[in-house]
């Protein structure tokens, strides 16, 4: 009997844990079709991102509300804390508006790579040769920056992916620096050429991970990294049937 009361005590004590964490929670999300990753637009958001999160807030007992911000408004959104939680986020990005906030990162969610894509007919195109990039508006190719900062190469910006691939084509810029699992599946299905514009991986690039962040609740990030673990089989599940696994 004593054994069958602390069994139900402990039962009880996990249920109240339980509870306690579960929350109604705001994510603020990208405003921008990068899908498979994600896709936001006003409360909606769907992508790879979305399931895993969704899956998460299911096993727990959250409810997520999804708020899609332009991406150079969102870091001030999230910093302000009009939201609880930003997706994605890394360490690396904006730290200078960072300074005076404890951010806290969940693990990776997933991995990516950012880089050049260009016409593949453009066959000299290397570090010496590469004077004009291009990217969507409110993203930073880190990696070029100081060239940018120098002078010595051009940044264009465009509303939209269609547009930038198109700037790649028609010669106005050289390459076009974005996600290459994005890329390659909006090449693929809007477009109809898978190589309208390829991978130049001699260039440099960038190669890291998405993450989960809050200023808030810690203590839910620790939950999601708990879930990440526990969870890995359905995580690869989700990376292979949204296509976003790197090789």
């Amino acid at each position: 009997m004593k054994k069958l009361t602390l069994l139900l005590c402990g039962a009880l004590l996990s249920t109240l844990h339980f509870q306690a964490l579960a929350g109604n929670y705001v994510v603020g999300v990208e405003a921008l079709k990068y899908y498979p990753l994600y896709e936001g637009k006003g409360n909606s958001y769907k992508g790879y991102a979305r399931e895993l999160l969704d899956e998460f807030a299911k096993a727990k007992g959250h409810k997520l509300t999804y708020k899609a911000v332009p991406v150079k408004r969102l870091f001030g959104e999230f910093l302000a804390g009009n939201m609880d939680f930003k997706y994605p986020d890394n360490a690396k990005w904006a730290s200078h508006m960072k300074q005076g906030h404890k951010v806290v990162y969940s693990d990776s969610t997933v991995e990516y790579i950012d880089g050049i894509m260009a016409p593949p007919a453009n066959k000299t195109l290397n570090v010496d040769t590469f004077k004009t990039i291009g990217t969507l508006r409110g993203f930073t190719p880190w990696v070029y920056m100081d060239d940018i900062s120098k002078g010595t190469m051009k940044l264009s910006e465009s509303d939209n992916m269609k547009s930038l691939i198109s700037m790649a084509e028609s010669g106005r810029i050289q390459g076009a620096y974005f996600n290459v699992v994005v890329a390659q599946y909006f090449m693929k299905n809007t477009l109809k050429n898978a190589k309208a514009l390829v991978f130049k991986e001699d260039l440099p690039h960038s190669r890291d991970n998405f993450s989960l962040s809050t200023v808030k609740h810690p203590k839910v990030i620790e939950e999601f990294n708990a879930f990440l673990k526990e969870n890995e089989s359905l995580v690869e599940k989700l990376k292979d049937k949204y296509q976003v696994k790197l090789p």
